[in-house]
């Protein structure tokens, strides 16, 4: 967990199949960022880059 001055926010490295995290965050209304990992990855990426936030 990062905390910075206009919230706290989560980072993980999931397996691309993982869904978990887009789930509901009801009702608290997390935002939720996923993209391809590793970053500089040409072609399919083997992971995801979760981070929330709020």
């Amino acid at each position: 967990m990062v905390k910075m001055q206009h919230g706290n926010f989560t980072y993980a490295i999931v397996d691309e199949n993982n869904t978990t995290v887009i789930g509901s965050t009801a009702p608290e209304g997390m935002l939720t960022l996923s993209t391809c990992y590793p970053f500089g990855n040409i072609g399919n990426a083997p992971n995801r880059s979760e981070k929330k936030g709020g």
